[in-house]
């Protein structure tokens, strides 16, 4: 039985996590071993290797993330799910466009749907560095204004003695939202296990107040992910300098920088549009349809 395979994810399996998405890169940010350790509270995410591939599988929500490894031809996905979601209804996740193109008789099986709000913002780190063209003229001109402003900011890098004023300012942020208590979760495991998991990021000073702060770690060999982005929009022009200064720690080393999903949040969405996207990574999920007959391994 594969639910008796299942296992919650330790910081040891990390090279096991990265064997397998090696053998199929990816740009999204589903993949990231990072992500997938540090909200497995909140997901209740589990794991397994089988067949060559790597499974992980959210019993919260009954979704099954894409094999990790070579692709799976649609019944056998078919199989997979419906052995982990029993008789409650699955879903598979993740899914890129190139699946559907290799396997074109997959809506006789699944039903096929996608939600923008999941959808990676995918950005070119140098352009972020220098903010070039006219769409990101205005970036420019409010990271002047930010260090007119503030003339005694100061940029660094995440360490062990930034971490407490990064949760501190989650929580402040986070205060009137208490369903982002997971998110908090999340930060807290990370912090914990910073340099196990490869992790970096900036962090801003106005004096001795932290108002900004990113946390980012490779996710492919031209791709790094932002899985978090935290600042106080008291202070103008804070958020384009966290980009901004965020992008100069990976430019050189990584073209590309995934911000990760707008999460269907209008502002946020707007936000991450306005800084001109190379590639928005569209992601779909599949839906077994209930005449399609499935075999139990």
């Amino acid at each position: 039985m594969l639910t008796d395979k299942l296992k919650k994810i330790k910081l040891t399996d990390k090279a096991i996590f990265e064997h397998y998405q090696s053998l199929r890169p990816s740009m999204s940010c589903e993949q990231s071993f990072l992500n997938l350790f540090c909200w497995q509270d909140s997901c209740e995410t589990l794991w397994c290797e089988y067949e060559n591939r790597l499974l992980v599988w959210y019993a919260a929500e009954n979704l099954l993330l894409l094999p990790l490894g070579i692709f799976f031809p649609p019944e056998k996905l078919a199989d997979i799910l419906s052995e982990l979601a029993g008789d409650d209804q699955g879903s598979i996740y993740d899914v890129p466009a190139e699946y559907l193109a290799c396997y074109p008789e997959i809506a006789d099986i699944f039903t096929i749907s996608a939600d923008e709000g999941e959808f990676d913002y995918i950005y070119e780190t140098a352009k972020l560095t220098d903010f070039s063209g006219k769409k990101l003229r205005k970036k420019r001109n409010l990271i002047k204004q930010f260090y007119n402003n503030y003339p005694d900011c100061r940029i660094t890098a995440l360490s062990a003695e930034t971490h407490d004023h990064c949760l501190e300012l989650t929580a402040e942020i986070n205060h009137a939202i208490p369903d982002l208590a997971a998110e908090m979760q999340a930060l807290e495991r990370l912090f914990a296990a910073f340099s196990e998991l490869n992790s970096s990021g900036i962090a801003i000073y106005i004096a001795d107040k932290l108002v900004g702060f990113s946390v980012v770690s490779q996710l492919n060999e031209t791709t790094c992910c932002e899985h978090f982005e935290k600042v106080d929009h008291e202070h103008k022009g804070a958020a384009q300098v966290l980009v901004n200064e965020t992008a100069k720690q990976l430019n050189g080393k990584n073209k590309y920088l995934n911000r990760e999903q707008d999460m269907g949040i209008a502002g946020l969405r707007r936000a991450k549009r306005s800084y001109d996207p190379a590639l928005i990574q569209k992601r779909y999920q599949l839906s077994l349809k209930s005449e399609f007959p499935t075999c139990k391994n």
